[in-house]
């Protein structure tokens, strides 16, 4: 597992910020509970546009996550309604589309 700093910080990220999180990590038990990697998402920076378009991401994500769910139920057929984003006949596999934070770390 891995934290990124573009949920915390989008593009706003220097060594000073990276050092605190790493620090936080190790102290935390984050490091402990299986976060072994720190992500640094710097968007981009520089103001060059990006090697490739981000059109793509969101689409690419969403399956790569429904991919997740379908091998969590093996066996199960299950349909995905886009706009509603939900399996509407498997509400059991609803409950992998959004994580439950512990008290303090809520975004």
């Amino acid at each position: 597992m891995g934290w990124n700093s573009w949920n915390a910080f989008e593009k706003n990220i220097d060594e000073k910020k990276i050092r605190a999180i790493a620090d936080a990590m190790a102290t935390s038990g984050m490091r402990d509970a299986g976060y072994g990697y720190l992500v640094i998402d710097d968007a981009c920076q520089g103001d060059e546009p990006a090697g490739s378009s981000f059109d793509c991401g969101g689409p690419l994500t969403e399956l790569a996550a429904l991919g997740n769910i379908a091998m969590l139920m093996p066996g199960t057929e299950l349909q995905w309604d886009s706009k509603r984003m939900t399996f509407p006949s498997h509400p059991e596999a609803d409950q992998h589309l959004h994580y439950r934070y512990r008290d303090g770390w809520n975004l």
